[in-house]
């Protein structure tokens, strides 16, 4: 059976890796071959548990905002008032 996972690019194989990981708690054979092939794995994971991370705190601050927008705050009220350890300034 042909290895579809050897195609992927580091942002494919990300994505995949996190979907796998949310949905069933591991990734199967097919995808561990590939990524201790192209990367080193630790570091791989840690790369995808960074975005899963950034991702998470994205909702988590949109959440923030909107409930803010809508007890009738200001957006220099709101962009005062929410920080993130997660996310720099710059992503705000």
């Amino acid at each position: 059976m042909k290895n579809i996972y050897r195609n992927y690019n580091e942002e494919d194989l990300l994505v995949a890796y996190l979907h796998m990981t949310d949905h069933t708690g591991t990734i199967n054979n097919e995808m561990r071959e590939v990524i201790n092939q192209k990367f080193n794995y630790n570091e791989f994971v840690s790369k995808a548990e960074q975005r899963k991370a950034l991702i998470k705190e994205k909702g988590r601050v949109a959440f923030e905002v909107y409930h803010s927008v809508q007890k009738g705050e200001t957006i220099n009220s709101v962009h005062n008032n929410i920080s993130s350890e997660v996310m720099d300034q710059r992503r705000f």
